[in-house]
C-alpha cells in the first residue's frame, strides 16, 4: 500500500507515481499485444483479476475472483498459524532437540504465507475493477495484520527463537543474518513491553491498518479532470485521440485515471497541460485525505514512542542502511544544496 511504504511493513499497493511531470518523449507506445505470464504464486491467484468486461464468461471469472481470492487468504492465514504452532510445539523439546529447521525456518516460512496469503488480495483490493471482488479483498489485510501482530508479539514462539540462538550453532552467513533480524523484530514490535502496552500495540496496528485502507480506497475511488483542446493535446497517439473525441465545446475532458493519465504525462508536447493533470492526480482524494492522514501520523507517532522511539521516522529508518532520522536529514539537506541552483532553473 502507498502508506506501507512509509512503515515497517513491506509496501504493496500503488503503483509507483512519477515525482514531477516527465519530459514529453517522442516514442509511440507499442500497438502488438503480448500474451500474460502466469502470476508466481500460489495456483489460486491465477484465476484471479483476469476478468474481461463484456465477455461471454465475464460472470464466471468474477465468481471465481470471488471464491479464490478469499481462499487465497483464508489458506495462507492457515497455513502460518499451523507453522507457528508446529514452533510450540518444537518448544517442549529439550534444548538438544532444537534445530534450524523445527524453529528459524518454520518462522520464516510463516511469514512468508502471510505475504503469500495477504499481499495479491491487497493489490486486488484497490486495483479489481470489480467492487464486491474488492471489498472481499479488503477483508484480508486486517486479518493477516492482526495474525503477524500475534506472532511477533507470541512469547511461547519467541522463547523457542530464544532458546535456540542460545545454543550459538555455526550457521551460514545468510541464516545467521535472518536469525539476528528475528531476535531484533521481536523486540521492534513490541515483545519486551509490559501486557497493557502490548494491547495498546495491537490497538494501534489495527487503526494503521484501517486509516491506511481507507487512505489507498479513497485515492483509487477518486476521479478528477482537466479540459484540454486537441491542439493541447499535440503528440498523443493517434489510437488515443481517436477514443477520446472532443465534446459540444471543442474540449475533450482527461481523467486521473491511469489510462488518461499516463499517456497525457509521457507523450503531450503541451507540458502545461501535462502539469496542470499532474496536479490534479496528487490531489486525488485530499478532500477526504488530508484529515485521515493526520490521524495516521499521530497513531504512528504513538507507536513509536511506546516502542521506544523519538519518532515514527526514527523507528522505520532504524532497520535501514542510515539508522536514524538524523542521517537522513542531513543527506537531504546536502542533496538540497547541491540541487538548489538546477531545481531553481527547472521551476522558473
Amino acid at each position: 500500500m502507498a502508506l506501507a511504504a512509509c512503515g515497517g511493513a513491506p509496501p504493496a499497493g500503488e503503483p509507483a507515481r512519477p515525482s514531477a511531470p516527465p519530459a514529453a518523449s517522442n516514442a509511440q507506445p507499442p500497438t502488438t499485444k503480448t500474451a500474460l505470464a502466469a502470476l508466481d504464486v500460489d495456483p489460486v491467484a491465477v484465476a484471479l483479476g483476469r476478468t474481461q468486461p463484456g465477455s461471454s464468461d465475464d460472470a464466471a471469472s468474477l465468481a471465481k475472483a470471488r471464491t479464490g481470492v478469499k481462499q487465497l487468504c483464508d489458506e495462507g492465514l492457515a497455513k502460518a498459524d499451523a507453522l507457528l504452532a508446529a514452533i510450540r510445539l518444537a518448544g517442549k523439546k529439550p534444548d538438544a532437540e532444537l534445530r534450524w529447521d523445527n524453529t528459524i525456518a518454520l518462522l520464516d516460512q510463516a511469514h512468508l504465507a502471510l505475504r503469500n496469503g495477504g499481499d495479491f488480495p491487497g493489490l486486488l483490493a484497490v486495483a479489481h475493477p470489480d467492487e464486491q471482488t474488492r471489498e472481499i479483498a479488503k477483508a484480508c489485510e486486517p486479518k493477516t495484520e492482526k495474525l503477524e501482530t500475534g506472532m511477533w508479539l507470541d512469547a511461547e514462539v519467541a522463547a523457542v527463537v530464544k532458546r535456540y540462538a542460545a545454543k550459538k550453532e555455526q550457521l551460514s552467513p545468510p541464516r545467521a543474518r535472518l536469525l539476528e533480524r528475528v531476535l531484533r523484530d521481536f523486540r521492534r514490535n513490541g515483545l519486551d513491553l509490559e501486557p497493557a502496552k502490548q494491547a495498546r500495540i495491537r490497538e494501534l496496528n489495527e487503526l494503521i491498518t484501517k486509516g491506511a485502507q481507507d487512505f489507498d480506497s479513497n485515492i483509487a475511488a477518486s476521479k478528477l479532470f482537466i479540459d484540454a483542446t486537441p491542439a493541447e493535446l499535440e503528440g498523443l497517439p493517434a489510437e488515443w485521440l481517436a477514443a477520446h473525441p472532443a465534446g459540444p465545446n471543442g474540449t475533450i475532458r482527461v481523467s486521473t485515471d491511469y489510462p488518461d493519465y499516463f499517456p497525457v504525462i509521457t507523450y503531450a508536447k503541451n507540458r502545461s497541460v501535462a502539469l496542470a493533470l499532474y496536479k490534479q492526480f496528487d490531489n486525488r482524494a485530499a478532500d477526504k485525505n488530508l484529515a485521515l492522514l493526520d490521524r495516521i501520523l499521530a497513531l504512528r507517532h504513538e507507536k513509536a514512542k511506546l516502542l521506544g522511539y523519538a519518532t515514527w521516522a526514527d523507528y522505520v529508518i532504524e532497520p535501514r542502511m542510515a539508522k536514524d532520522a538524523k542521517t537522513v536529514a542531513g543527506f537531504l539537506e546536502g542533496l538540497r544544496k547541491h540541487s538548489a541552483k538546477k531545481a531553481a532553473v527547472e521551476l522558473a
